[in-house]
């Protein structure tokens, strides 16, 4: 498969691109289509445009990237089909085509003067996560991985290596292969083998060299006992590196309620397992902030600004502690 087609696929298949966005990919001469049948039933006030290609300087791909797909559907169909002043529509098809003129321009329209031009951003497959994390618009096949994929962007950005379980590598790979995935650090005398396996099948871990600072479980589903118990492995290996390690469960916003409940239910289980009550709640909404934050602020200095304001109860939430003093916002 050609590279720009991969990536297409690839930014479909982790819904990069939405099921309300329309995505095409250029032709070797810079040719790409407009197929009014298909936007039209798809296109709303959030739809965006994007387009794929092969550069002719380097032959790798590159992406353009509007987002506003609603003005352009509406501008080409006035112009184009409703009052034909710009002529180009193909009318069997129910199509026009655009033309990569360079410089992120696309011409639509086949004769001078009377034709459209419309302006895209060119961009990266980081920098178009970076621009949208579909928080509300998870699908269930692929929500785990979604999730996963913006936590390790955002620990990578925040200055950590990351780690994902050794699971889920082969399932990320193509998402975002400028990530730095570490390998998990494991002493002999602070873990045992089983113990290993555990620890390698929790979903993100962030560390400052080889110092664990926070783990992550990503809980849709109920089994939250599994959960825990990934993370209290890790804690008993990093209690001589790092006794306050941030264990945080990551979900819907309106999961917490039913995350706390068991917590409290089953405070002597819990408790057990984390006796520094490091536990902690990240909802997706919260998660949505840091990385626009982040995005904000940039990679630089300002990554200690970022750092604060995910780690603090602006983003985590406790799940144990004094219950009836804590409660989520």
């Amino acid at each position: 498969m050609e590279k720009h087609k991969e990536l297409k696929k690839t930014l479909i298949d982790y819904t990069i691109v939405t099921s309300f966005d329309y995505i095409r990919t250029f032709d070797e001469n810079n040719f790409t289509d407009f197929s009014f049948n298909k936007v039209s039933t798809i296109v709303n006030n959030e739809s965006k445009y994007l387009l794929v290609g092969l550069s002719r300087i380097d032959g790798n791909p590159f992406v353009l990237y509007n987002p506003k797909l609603d003005f352009i559907h509406d501008e080409l169909y006035q112009n184009m089909v409703y009052t034909n002043k710009v002529k180009g529509y193909n009318k069997e098809r129910n199509r026009v085509l655009g033309y990569y003129e360079g410089d992120g321009i696309v011409r639509f329209g086949n004769k001078y003067p009377e034709t459209i031009k419309i302006q895209f951003e060119l961009a990266t497959v980081d920098e178009i996560i970076r621009k949208n994390y579909y928080i509300s618009n998870l699908p269930n096949k692929t929500r785990h991985e979604i999730i996963q994929s913006y936590i390790l962007n955002l620990g990578e950005s925040l200055g950590y290596k990351v780690n994902i379980a050794i699971n889920d590598k082969k399932k990320l790979k193509r998402l975002n292969t400028n990530l730095l995935i570490a390998k998990t650090p494991q002493p002999a005398d602070l873990v045992t083998i089983s113990s290993n396996k555990v620890i390698d099948r929790i979903d993100v871990i962030w560390y400052e060299n080889i110092i664990p600072v926070a783990a992550f479980e990503i809980e849709f589903s109920n089994n939250y006992a599994d959960a825990f118990r990934r993370l209290h492995k890790l804690n008993e290996y990093s209690i001589t590196l790092n006794p306050h390690l941030y264990n945080i469960i990551c979900s819907y916003d309106q999961k917490y309620y039913e995350i706390y409940n068991y917590c409290k239910e089953n405070y002597s289980f819990i408790k057990s397992l984390f006796p520094k009550l490091n536990l902690y709640f990240l909802p997706l909404s919260k998660l949505d902030d840091s990385l626009k934050l982040k995005d904000v602020l940039g990679f630089g200095k300002e990554k200690d600004i970022c750092r604060n304001h995910f780690f603090s109860i602006k983003s985590l939430t406790p799940l144990i502690a004094n219950f009836h003093l804590f409660h989520y916002q």
